[in-house]
């Protein structure tokens, strides 16, 4: 496959970067982050070949954007509306038993997927049906992944790097995976990369089994066991409730929704757009959605570098906003080339403001509260991905590419102004407030 030959030069580059964020030999004193990492490494990748298995088959028997949409809506809507709930149950139980058996349910469900494939079930509704059974997987995970790495890191000075390395795995897989998938639908078939799938899911479970955690989360775990427990929705609400109270935290949100719905939402309408915007097949998909995980990944080596809360702020603050300038260069001009150019910025300045967004959340949340938080955040990314591509694809069916390319665009820049400016007084009345408190506290003294 020709598409590929630029894979060794890529990957080259892509794990240069990788090794400058690991320069620090402290941060390898992280075992058991870095065990969680090494099972993250073959786990996102099936995520990756799974998505984009599933986007394709869906778009080679029905030729349709609405369709594509629809598989993308059912994997990731399920989060929107169970996450959150799902969410309580990550501030309730152990984080490493559920990753660990949610994992090899994940196996699962991709093996049998592989086998009704392979025995030619392989009906659009079949792959409707599959998509939901993994959204309401991922609305169980998502909450007990992002809040599972804070209590992994031993030394707290390593928060902002972990989550950073936690999101540019993640973003490798999306360089990696969809270049796998590739090759392996043309090679093999579907019902062989599913299998594939399947197997990448185990090495986690394994890898965490002799995992520890930290302190903190030692003393939240038998904090939860004496204490008496709430009903689910009291718990739920005290959670949405302290994140709406906290502007900074709402403010992160925002920008996290806005982002997702109206611009990132286009990187999963990659498997219909690549045919009809771009005029192309498999191999150049591949391609697309390499080059979107590159940028990802070189967008949070960088975003791991930052020591500062003020610029990481800053960069999430502008990572939304030229996110948005990126959707109306999308639409703007119609060539291959371009758009391989195009859909890595929008990867680039889209992972800017989820990662700053995320680690910024990770660094100022209640211990108490985290997976009911992050949980609304991981909600948010993954339904806003859903509900964005189902509105998005609908109707560029419809309108036609450009005026939706550049109509979201347009809607994306404006919200994306009006949050960061609520996002940059918020910040600046923390600070306020927290400077005042130390200073009430030294007059105490």
């Amino acid at each position: 496959m020709p598409s590929f030959l630029s894979f060794d030069t890529a990957g080259g580059e892509l794990f240069f970067q990788v090794a400058i964020l690991f320069k620090s030999n402290e941060f390898f004193r992280e075992r058991t982050l870095l065990r969680y990492m090494l099972g993250s490494l073959f786990s996102t990748q099936g995520v990756w070949i799974q998505r984009l298995t599933l986007g394709w088959m869906a778009w080679s028997s029905t030729h349709s954007e609405t369709w594509v949409g629809m598989i993308a809506f059912f994997m990731f809507f399920p989060t929107v509306i169970f996450g959150p709930f799902f969410g309580v149950l990550a501030d309730r139980i152990n984080l490493r038993a559920g990753v660990i058996s949610l994992n090899f349910w994940n196996s699962l469900l991709s093996a049998s997927m592989a086998l009704m494939i392979a025995h030619g079930w392989h009906d659009p509704y079949l792959l409707l049906g599959f998509a939901l059974l993994l959204g309401l997987t991922t609305s169980v995970y998502q909450p007990m992944r992002l809040a599972l790495v804070s209590d992994l890191v031993f030394n707290p000075k390593y928060l902002q790097r972990a989550v950073a390395s936690n999101s540019i795995i993640f973003n490798t897989s999306r360089f990696i995976g969809p270049a796998l998938a590739g090759i392996i639908i043309n090679h093999w078939g579907n019902a062989t990369a599913f299998a594939v799938t399947a197997a990448f899911y185990l090495p986690m479970p394994l890898l965490l089994m002799r995992a520890k955690l930290n302190a903190s989360a030692r003393a939240s775990d038998d904090s939860r066991k004496s204490k008496k427990k709430e009903g689910v929705l009291s718990e739920f609400r005290s959670g949405l409730n302290y994140a709406r109270s906290n502007e900074f935290i709402l403010c992160l949100l925002l920008v996290t929704l806005f982002t997702t719905v109206f611009a990132r939402a286009f990187l999963e309408l990659l498997p219909a757009l690549v045919q009809s915007w771009f005029n192309q097949g498999v191999s150049e998909l591949a391609m697309l959605t390499s080059s979107a995980g590159i940028a990802a990944v070189i967008s949070g080596v960088w975003l791991s570098g930052l020591k500062q809360r003020n610029t990481m702020l800053a960069a999430t603050r502008w990572g939304s906003i030229i996110t948005a300038i990126v959707v109306i260069l999308m639409g703007s001009y119609q060539n291959f080339h371009y758009g391989l150019l195009v859909i890595a910025g929008l990867a680039f300045f889209s992972t800017m403001a989820g990662i700053g967004s995320q680690t910024l959340i990770q660094m100022t949340v209640d211990r108490a509260f985290r997976g009911r938080v992050v949980s609304l955040w991981g909600a948010i990314v993954m339904g806003g991905a859903s509900v964005g591509s189902l509105m998005l694809g609908t109707l560029m069916e419809h309108l036609g590419n450009r005026p939706v390319m550049i109509g979201a665009g347009i809607l994306s820049l404006l919200t994306s102004i009006w949050v960061s400016r609520r996002l940059q007084k918020a910040a600046e009345d923390s600070a306020s407030a927290g400077a005042e408190a130390m200073a009430a506290g030294m007059v105490a003294k």
